[in-house]
């Protein structure tokens, strides 16, 4: 896992749609706490199990997503982990199949964030394991 410098593209998590309707403050937040992160193909990014208080945001490559039960790849704009800051363990175990990049944002922060924004709320609970963030 290599850390990302920070400049001009760590302004564009906000653009996603799922911060669309937060405020200035709230953006600038985001965009404050957010990580960018690359992983070589093969990387695990997170393990089921395990407890990562982290949001992940997929920006470019591919992830593959085993629950257990189900794997499936997704790419940009999917989002994984711990969004509501629960402590709970992780449900999915995500590896990259290729490069990968991502956003990666303590989800203490997206809760505190969250409990501000119903939309955002609303978007966290939909879908805790796997949330897609496009459109």
């Amino acid at each position: 896992m290599v850390m990302a410098t920070p400049g001009r593209r760590r302004s564009h998590i906000t653009d996603l749609a799922a911060f669309a309707d937060l405020s200035t403050t709230d953006r600038r937040t985001i965009r404050r706490a957010a990580r960018m992160m690359t992983y070589p193909r093969g990387a695990t990014i997170q393990e089921a199990g395990s407890i990562d208080r982290r949001l992940v945001i997929v920006v470019e490559g591919i992830v593959e997503l085993d629950d257990g039960s189900e794997v499936r790849e997704c790419g940009q704009g999917t989002a994984f982990g711990d969004a509501g800051s629960y402590g709970q363990s992780l449900l999915v175990t995500a590896t990259a199949t290729s490069k990968v990049t991502t956003w990666q944002v303590p989800s203490l922060v997206v809760a505190s964030v969250a409990k501000r924004n119903e939309r955002l709320m609303s978007w966290l609970t939909s879908e805790p394991a796997e949330i897609s963030l496009a459109g």
